[in-house]
């Protein structure tokens, strides 16, 4: 997952279009879902949901929000 959220990330800021699909190997199940970044361990941007929503339609989309 951390590498999956991290090439978003960075496809994102090098402005790629082709950003990475969801993993096949990961089940898509519907969790609550939090997302954050620590910068020399201080939390530097967090973001999440506790409604349960498919982990592919969020993981993305917060990955980019709780970074920018």
């Amino acid at each position: 997952m951390c590498k999956y959220v991290w090439d978003v990330l960075v496809g994102y800021l090098d402005n790629k279009s082709d950003i990475p699909s969801f993993p096949e190997n990961v089940p898509d199940l519907e969790f609550p879902l939090f997302v954050t970044y620590l910068k020399n361990g201080v939390r530097w941007g967090c973001i999440g949901t506790f409604g349960k929503a498919p982990l592919s339609q969020n993981l993305h989309r917060f990955a980019l929000i709780s970074a920018l």
